[in-house]
């Protein structure tokens, strides 16, 4: 009874010695210290998990099958009444879900043609306003930014390497500039 004390105080609870347990099985049949002490702890942890989380707390068995039939199959388990009243709040919640989304388009297409009509605006004032053309927070002018400041920089190199692998070739009319 001193030893199970004397090893809480030190803080060695049920969690450690099965770590410690499944860590000396796995290096007795595998003969590898680092694997068996991952395979330990991860061993521990899933225990622990399952205690916490054991049979008492799975939703899905507690379920009935006759629960589960009545949800998959109404039109057999309720009276035709209640059915009928069932799909008609169906109906309504796909009639809302619809107008949902047809207001959120149209509020799209109203805020495009606001968009559009001050960037036009900017445009006749011969300003180059950008920000009206994002929509997110991603890149939308790409081929914009890579024609005004990458691609005179990399042309150049690329000219470079071009006319080398053709005069390597032998492709006639390259002259070498080296």
């Amino acid at each position: 009874m001193d030893k199970i004390k004397l090893l809480k105080a030190m803080g060695i609870g049920r969690f450690q010695v099965m770590a410690l347990l499944q860590a000396a099985r796995h290096y007795i049949i595998h003969k590898d210290l680092k694997k068996a002490k991952s395979f330990g702890l991860n061993r521990a942890i899933f225990y622990a998990w399952a205690k916490h989380y054991g049979p008492r707390s799975r939703p899905w068995i507690s379920l009935k099958i006759e629960e589960i039939l009545k949800e998959e199959f109404p039109e057999v388990f309720l009276s035709p009444e209640e059915y009928e009243k069932m799909e008609i709040e169906k109906k309504k919640k796909e009639k809302a879900k619809e107008k949902f989304y047809e207001s959120r388009y149209k509020l799209k297409r109203t805020i495009d043609k606001i968009r559009a009509a001050i960037g036009d605006f900017f445009k006749t004032l011969g300003w180059d306003v950008m920000f009206f053309r994002a929509v997110g927070p991603y890149e939308f002018a790409m081929s914009h930014r890579l024609a005004k400041y990458y691609q005179p920089v990399v042309a150049g190199e690329f000219e470079r390497v071009r006319k080398f692998i053709e005069t390597k070739m032998g492709v006639p009319g390259v002259s070498q500039p080296w």
